[in-house]
């Protein structure tokens, strides 16, 4: 990382590192910091909406109306 602070391939690397060792807090921030970095990359951002969600810290919204409620 000192080498190369701005490389999003050194992140993914941690990333999966720490998915396999099963800390997923810590996946995922390396994973959010390799989504900065690699902004045109989709995958990285669903990729985290899919752990986010897994973990219980994403929801839908309940309490937002509908656009046929307008």
């Amino acid at each position: 990382m000192k080498i190369q602070p701005r490389s999003h391939e050194v992140y993914e690397t941690l990333h999966e590192a720490y998915e396999k060792l099963g800390q997923e807090e810590k996946s995922a921030q390396f994973l959010l910091l390799a989504a900065h970095l690699h902004r045109s990359d989709p995958s990285k951002w669903c990729r985290l909406a899919e752990l986010s969600r897994s973990a219980g810290k994403f929801q839908r919204g309940r309490s937002v109306p509908s656009l046929g409620q307008f």
